[in-house]
């Protein structure tokens, strides 16, 4: 992958950082426990599978694009 291409996706991959942590805090707040932890693990997967699946193959390619 070239390296703009890759600089973009890992930029909006940041961006939308900050709407998962809401999304998280928000899902701590579902008082239903099993409904809670439903949730819970499927928003863990899908920060899971974005870094798997994306980032890390981006970072391997171009280093300097790893985040902190």
């Amino acid at each position: 992958m070239d390296f703009d291409l890759a600089s973009r996706i890992s930029k909006e991959l940041e961006a939308i950082d900050p709407h998962l942590n809401a999304l998280c805090h928000l899902l701590d707040r579902v008082e239903n426990n099993q409904l809670r932890e439903k949730m819970q693990r499927g928003i863990a997967g899908v920060i899971a599978d974005l870094y798997i699946e994306i980032m890390r193959p981006i970072e391997r390619e171009h280093p300097s694009l790893k985040r902190d």
